[in-house]
């Protein structure tokens, strides 16, 4: 492979990560589904999103010491903050990959589910979501991911001023006390 040049490099792995924090910065909640493989990139795609389901068959992990190659899609930050970070390191210095059923035990995926039911599974976790505020959970998305790695005191007063914020600006939040009130479903 001939040597790339450092500024192609860098503009290349600056569009990648632009697009993976677009997606992890949607203001919605963001499901992958892994059927197949999650392999190098494809593990970095998942793990820009917010939940993921995968086939119980199906492999993960991050092979890039595998080929003398090390991530620049965001494994070497997103996967401790999931995982761990002795599992992030097993996986990111041995390349080996997971089965959905040890990724879920491992917490890298929510839940592994048979292959044949994966779209089923999918549906079932991405239905609820339709009928929320897409405001409200823009804003838990928000917090929860700002304040992951804020000591606790400073995670509670950023969801408390989110809180005040997004009662007072919209008006979901009084629709849906209303609608608890009259015991019918909120209308958003």
């Amino acid at each position: 492979m001939p040597r790339s040049h450092p500024d192609q490099l860098t503009g290349y792995l600056q569009s990648l990560n632009g697009c993976l924090f677009q997606l992890e910065e949607l203001p919605i909640p963001t499901v992958a589904a892994v059927h197949g493989y999650a392999l190098a990139g494809g593990l970095e795609l998942m793990l820009a999103c917010d939940l993921a389901l995968a086939a119980e068959d199906s492999r993960l992990g991050d092979q890039h010491t595998n080929f003398g190659l090390m991530p620049g899609g965001g494994s070497t930050q997103r996967l401790p903050r999931r995982i761990g970070m002795p599992r992030a390191m097993e996986l990111l210095t041995t390349g080996r990959w997971l089965s959905g059923v040890e990724a879920a035990a491992w917490g890298l995926v929510l839940r592994a589910v048979p292959a044949a039911s994966l779209d089923e599974e999918l549906e079932k976790l991405a239905a609820p979501l339709r009928g929320k505020s897409r405001a409200g959970l823009g804003w838990i998305k928000s917090v929860a991911r700002r304040g992951q790695d804020l000591p606790l005191r400073d995670g509670i007063s950023l969801e408390s001023e989110a809180f005040v914020r997004y009662v007072a600006t919209s008006p979901h939040p009084r629709e849906g006390i209303q609608a608890f009130k009259e015991k019918r479903q909120p209308r958003f």
